[in-house]
Formats: structure tokens, sequence, C-alpha cells
């Protein structure tokens, strides 16, 4: 099983400049390894906290994040009129 956990990160970029972003690591339960680390996903850390609180309640395969975080930000995306 794993464990996922919300990563707070400093970004600095040569078109944005600097911001802060949240990102999704995941860890083994077994052995509290770091498995994944996944970066820049989220401004808010809210918006991080629910998600991985969601994977971790759903018990998300490790194979399976990075489709749950495309579809996740597909779905945030506001729709055209």
């Amino acid at each position: 099983m794993v464990t996922y956990r919300v990563i707070c990160e400093k970004i600095i970029n040569d078109v944005l400049g600097k911001y802060t972003a949240y990102g999704v690591c995941a860890y083994s339960n077994k052995t509290g390894e770091e498995l994944a680390h996944i970066s820049d996903i989220f401004l808010k850390q809210d918006d991080a906290t629910a998600f991985v609180n969601k994977c971790n309640s759903f018990n998300v395969e490790l194979v399976h994040l990075p489709v749950i975080i495309e579809d996740y930000l597909l779905e945030q995306q506001p729709t055209a009129v």
C-alpha cells in the first residue's frame, strides 16, 4: 500500500518568476521509502490536501496516480461558453 502526502515547493521559472506550488509524494507503507514525487501540480494548498486525502481514502494504486492527476486537472479547466 501507498500513502500520499502534499509537498510544498518554491519554484523559479524564467517566464512565470517565483511562485509556490504543491505536489504529491507517494510513500511505501511498508518501508516508508519515497516511491514517487510529482511536482508543481497545484497552486493552492487546500486543493492539494483535498486531492491527497481522496487518494488516500480510495487507496489509489501508484500506477494510476499520473492519470488521476491528469483527470483532476482537466476537470478544473474552465469550460468555454
